[in-house]
């Protein structure tokens, strides 16, 4: 095996050193973001504090209600018809009553 020259050396020493410090800023970028989000979002029982008086009855309610909608959903995707015409007759007494 013949050895490396002196110019191609320089060259691989060049791209190894651009390459290693791309990644440890890629590192620090992405580091510093997680950090950033990790220090600035609350977290949920702090959410909760912060708002207040929240009736959590309501709030056990609304998300029931959110996972009985999805519930539909998935059931009238199964289905042929157009979603309008397609309410399942099991959800029709659970799901919420529309808002006017």
């Amino acid at each position: 095996m013949a050895p490396l020259s002196d110019s191609f050396k320089a060259k691989l020493s060049k791209v190894l050193t651009f390459t290693l410090q791309t990644a440890v800023l890629s590192v620090v970028i992405v580091g510093g973001g997680y950090g950033i989000m990790k220090a600035t979002v609350p977290s949920e029982e702090q959410m909760i504090a912060r708002m207040g008086n929240i009736d959590k009855d309501k709030m056990t309610e609304d998300q029931k209600n959110a996972r009985l909608i999805v519930e539909a959903i998935m059931e009238n995707a199964r289905s042929d018809r157009p979603v309008w015409d397609i309410q399942p007759d099991h959800l029709k007494d659970k799901l919420p009553k529309p808002r006017s």
